[in-house]
């Protein structure tokens, strides 16, 4: 296996500040449906779940998918309570798992919806324990350390089958997302609710307060690498880091500088997170586009890499909904013996 199992989910389970900007599509022969919360009453959130699955697949682009999962999922939240999660859906990226989390207010209640979610799959776990991240760091007023010293607390209470590093990276990726931009993704829930989203320009702005704590902690101009790499992060948390870190560089930063900084790690855990974020960060933006892919990951300093950098693009085009034409450009120049891996990866979301 190219990852353990929660370590992939802890890539897949993710909310990215740019990959998460997806369209969804809809055609003649495409149920007809609504991105109100009116609709979602009406019909349920699983068969409004499934519809906006369905609609993604066609070819006009219609609303942002995992943001309107992220209303779903507090819908969900607000109405079936911490044990109702079992309505989600892992379509978009598991955008209905994040979203339930964001709504678990407390400690309390971020346990009560963990423990449901625990019961179901390492899908469902996987996309809570981001969401759980988000929570942690505004549960703790945006201190950074003691948000990651929940992870942890979650990590040994949740682990059991399955390895607490996959859990500290779901978890600690959803600390420094939250801790990148406060308060937008709820704020961006709200506007692929009302139909406000498009991919011009999405609503980057919060009307949450920056806590002192946060400010250490934001990524300083002209340090690609801060604070992945800096004493501020221990080394358990800086996969999860570095998820968020490519993220939210490859809005600005030419393919080949983030290529170059994945290059750079030795941890493999910490490298893998790198390649899966520039995926996250650049499947939906300016850099997605397969010539520039291949010529970034060919970059990638061996064969191994060069083909995981190619199949993160595959998963992540997947996971997202743009499932048309990816993977049927990058897989093919896939070396022959991950091929397999590639035409495979991501299915497992819908």
């Amino acid at each position: 296996m190219r990852f353990q199992t929660l370590i992939l989910i802890a890539s897949i389970a993710a909310i990215g500040l740019i990959a998460t900007y997806v369209p969804i599509y809809i055609s003649p022969t495409t149920p007809t449906f609504s991105t109100s919360i009116d609709y979602l009453k009406a019909v349920g959130p699983v068969q409004a779940e499934d519809t906006v699955w369905q609609a993604s697949q066609s070819d006009h682009p219609l609303v942002d998918g995992h943001m309107y999962m992220h209303e779903v999922g507090a819908y969900i939240f607000d109405t079936y309570g911490p044990t109702g999660v079992g309505y989600c859906r892992t379509y978009f990226d598991h955008g209905c798992y994040n979203g339930f989390m964001l709504q678990a207010h407390s400690l309390n209640l971020v346990n009560a919806a963990l423990d449901a979610c625990n019961k179901l799959d390492l899908y469902a776990l996987g996309g809570c324990i981001h969401g759980a991240g988000h929570q942690a760091l505004v549960l703790n007023n945006y201190d950074v350390p003691k948000a990651l010293d929940m992870c942890s607390m979650f990590a040994h209470a949740y682990a059991a089958g399955t390895s607490t590093e996959g859990i500290i990276t779901a978890c600690s990726f959803g600390v420094f997302m939250e801790n990148a931009e406060p308060g937008m993704m709820e704020s961006m829930a709200q506007d692929a609710l009302m139909g406000n989203m498009s991919m011009s320009g999405m609503n980057m702005g919060s009307s949450t307060p920056v806590p002192i704590a946060h400010q250490a902690w934001a990524l300083k101009v002209g340090d690609m690498s801060f604070p992945c790499d800096s004493d501020l992060v221990a080394s358990q948390y800086r996969a999860g880091c570095w998820r968020m870190q490519t993220v939210v560089l490859a809005s600005t930063m030419s393919s080949a500088k983030i290529v170059g900084l994945c290059n750079a790690l030795t941890d493999q855990l910490q490298k893998s997170s790198c390649f899966v974020g520039f995926a996250d960060g650049s499947v939906s933006g300016p850099q997605m586009n397969v010539k520039n892919i291949f010529s970034a990951c060919g970059s990638a300093d061996s064969a191994y890499w060069k083909n995981t950098c190619l199949i993160d693009f595959v998963q992540r085009a997947r996971l997202n909904g743009y499932d048309n034409t990816v993977p049927d450009e990058i897989c093919p120049q896939v070396d022959a013996a991950d091929r397999a891996a590639c035409e495979s990866t991501g299915l497992n979301s819908a």
